[in-house]
């Protein structure tokens, strides 16, 4: 559902099928996922667009409106989602019509792929579901999870919260997400990258990832009005909305960082093709979420760029990032924590240096795209049998 970290992850999947055993047909949310991966080199696997709900306001300010506000939210997304499951289990049948397949794989969690779920129940195939996100409980999330043959979680967290809900050991197989190790940017390309942000002698501190509510870009901001008083150093959020269009939550962002007074020393890059080298470029990466992550790519990918980075005490990245060690931690949602970690990479280079060089060790050997590839291939081809 938008662009992100599965869309990304399903294109390094897809980059590393065996064409001569598998068939691809995949069907995406929006046209600007199709069209990332045909820039991919990914054009040959056939996709359709089957778009889904528009993005929900932002909820209003104040706490009883707020409340009032969540309440009737969570109604109406009941109601859309009777609606929106029977338009998509429609569509999944045109597509699907008079083809044999071995299995549905779903590219997120259980609660976003209810009419994948059904549908794979109606062809009478296997089902697994790469679970890239903590699943909503509720009961009928929790009966059409049992219908799952396999579930490969991002994380040991992701998986600990399906097993809590009822799902049995055995069906869940944690698996990390994908990073292209051998694919990382050259040193020139994140030379260029860097001397494109205009830097001059500035540090550069940057958080990537789609711009949401929960990606935590605000606390982000409030954190670098912080350290930005009293050093020279200019902010980057890189990231575009899910759809490619203006939010009211982009908006918001931009609106936070001239009440903050950082609008001159914060960039927004919006969407780039070039994260990588962006991270790379960074003296500093930072992973704000307010909600536990499920895996955390980017932060996996600059620290297997070697670049100090500080993330969230919660979640994926909390597992990996080892604090002192491959990483800082900071209390989730706490600006002035997460102020602290990022001034302590900045004014210590020693020890910044020798955290990101034993982080990147780390995500070289867990995190390879290949032997992602090769396990989530082999179980698929287990359940397909």
């Amino acid at each position: 559902t938008g662009f992100g970290g599965s869309t990304v992850g399903l294109g390094r999947l897809l980059a590393r099928a065996d064409r001569t055993l598998w068939e691809p047909v995949v069907v995406l949310s929006h046209e600007t996922q199709r069209a990332w991966l045909a820039r991919q080199g990914l054009g040959w696997a056939e996709t359709h667009v089957v778009p889904r709900g528009p993005e929900r306001p932002a909820p209003p300010e104040g706490a009883l409106r707020r409340a009032a506000w969540a309440v009737a939210s969570r109604l109406r997304a009941v109601r859309e989602a009777a609606v929106e499951d029977r338009r998509y289990a429609e569509s999944l049948r045109r597509i699907t019509a008079g083809r044999s397949f071995g299995a549905v794989f779903c590219n997120n969690s259980v609660s976003v792929n209810r009419a994948a779920i059904r549908h794979a129940a109606e062809l009478g195939v296997p089902v697994v579901v790469k679970q890239r996100g903590f699943e909503w409980r509720s009961r009928r999330v929790a009966a059409l999870a049992r219908s799952v043959d396999l579930f490969l979680p991002d994380s040991r967290s992701v998986s600990a919260g399906l097993i809590e809900m009822g799902v049995e050991p055995a069906r869940v197989r944690p698996t990390w997400c994908a990073v292209d190790v051998d694919r990382l940017p050259s040193e020139e390309a994140v030379r260029r990258a860097r001397a494109s942000l205009g830097l001059g002698g500035a540090r550069a501190v940057g958080i990537a990832g789609c711009l949401l509510e929960w990606k935590g870009q605000h606390v982000f901001l409030e954190a670098f009005a912080r350290i930005a008083r009293d050093r020279d150093v200019r902010g980057f959020v890189i990231g575009g909305t899910p759809t490619g269009e203006p939010t009211a939550w982009s908006s918001r962002l931009e609106a936070l960082a001239r009440e903050l007074g950082v609008a001159g020393r914060v960039s927004f890059l919006g969407h780039r093709e070039d994260v990588a080298a962006l991270l790379g470029a960074m003296d500093v990466a930072v992973h704000a979420s307010v909600a536990p992550e499920p895996f955390g790519t980017v932060v996996a990918e600059a620290m297997a760029l070697g670049r100090p980075v500080v993330a969230a005490d919660q979640g994926g990245p909390a597992e990996y990032v080892r604090d002192g060690e491959t990483g800082l931690l900071h209390r989730a949602g706490d600006a002035a924590d997460l102020a602290r970690a990022i001034a302590a990479h900045l004014d210590d280079d020693d020890a910044a240096r020798a955290m990101a060089e034993a982080g990147r060790r780390l995500a070289v050997e867990r995190f390879a795209s290949d032997r992602h590839a090769a396990d989530t291939f082999e179980l698929l081809a287990r359940v397909a049998r």
